[in-house]
């Protein structure tokens, strides 16, 4: 989910401001978000984002990370 309870938001979440979050953007995939209007800014990295959050257990959530980090960011050093 984009926004839970207590303000809380995930990955992806907090890059939707509160004035474009609408309830109805809750269980749409970020491509579904950006095809209804969403800037397409780093699509490919927030939806790893989102397959590391929804698909594998937090003990993995590390690791998962940090390859996503070397396929991502060490091509720039």
């Amino acid at each position: 989910m984009y926004r839970g309870r207590n303000g809380r938001k995930c990955a992806a979440g907090c890059l939707i401001s509160d004035e474009e979050y609408l309830p109805t953007m809750e269980h749409m995939a970020w491509e579904e978000l950006v095809d209804e209007g969403l800037p397409a800014h780093h699509e490919d990295l927030i939806q790893e984002l989102q397959k590391i959050h929804d698909n594998e257990s937090i003990e993995l959530w590390e690791l998962k990370l940090e390859e996503l980090r070397k396929t991502y960011f060490e091509t720039i050093e």
